[in-house]
């Protein structure tokens, strides 16, 4: 039990350390990954929304609305408008963690504004490719609303892709600082533990080589005729089975040593 009681002490400590490491890590790594899947999201939408809209939507208006998506004897595949619009406002609106009035999250309502009006213009567009004598109108449409919606949507991703890269850097500290506090931390609980198994390992130790060596001593003293040498009963009792059954020994030898001579 003793042994178990000094387990128990050095055990508990190391496991609560590595426990609150584990804990630590956990929560960097969750916030890590949180990160990085809204700068995937924004960064997909960075590189291919603007394009794709705008060679969509000259499409509409060459083709007198045509907004099929698929193959054409163009070399670009062609997107319908309104579904990347909804997709993109999905992904922005609901698919990307953000905190209520930070930052980033003020860059996701204006990239959301944006698709909102992106879309009345795509509307606009497509119910004047079918119907004649308003190409103009369409021109002026893809050339103001339509790519400048598109230009600012993509303005809103880049601030909103630093703001995160911002966060990340920011996450990076605060482990830093906290891997740097707990490690001080831990360093002080490991001297204690270290401390208090040392000395509870000498005393425990003690305790048992201690009996043990007196033992020895008065069954030395026994050997050499001291016949009231007797064994002390200490606190393990293992050892005391064995201080009584010494004890009743050295009686009966001085018991028959003493009918011994009487006898003769």
């Amino acid at each position: 039990m003793r042994l178990l009681f000094l387990l128990f002490v050095i055990v508990i400590p190391l496991t609560f350390m590595v426990a609150g490491y584990q804990r630590m890590f956990e929560n960097y790594s969750r916030s890590y990954n949180e990160i990085m899947a809204n700068l995937k999201v924004a960064n997909e939408y960075n590189i291919k929304f603007k394009s794709d809209m705008e060679y969509s939507m000259y499409r509409v208006m060459i083709e007198n609305g045509d907004i099929l998506e698929g193959k054409s004897k163009y070399a670009t595949v062609v997107k319908n408008p309104l579904n990347m619009i909804a997709s993109a406002r999905h992904a922005f609106g609901k698919s990307i963690e953000r905190v209520p009035g930070s930052d980033g999250d003020i860059k996701i309502k204006g990239i959301l504004s944006c698709l909102d009006s992106l879309e009345k213009a795509v509307n606009r567009m497509i119910d004047n490719a079918s119907v004649t004598g308003r190409y103009d109108e369409n021109v002026n449409i893809w050339e103001n609303d339509i790519q400048g919606l598109c230009s600012m949507i993509q303005d809103y991703i880049t601030q909103y892709t630093y703001y995160e890269m911002i966060n990340m850097e920011q996450l990076q500290k605060e482990l830093e600082q906290q891997v740097t506090k707990r490690i001080q931390e831990y360093m002080v609980l490991l001297a204690c533990v270290l401390t208090a198994g040392t000395f509870l390992a000498l005393a425990i130790t003690n305790s048992i080589t201690g009996p043990l060596g007196r033992l020895q001593q008065t069954a030395e003293r026994l050997g050499k005729g001291d016949l009231d040498a007797k064994a002390d009963l200490g606190s393990l009792e293992e050892i005391n089975v064995l201080a009584r059954t010494f004890n009743h020994m050295s009686e009966r030898i001085r018991r028959l040593l003493e009918k011994n001579t009487q006898e003769q």
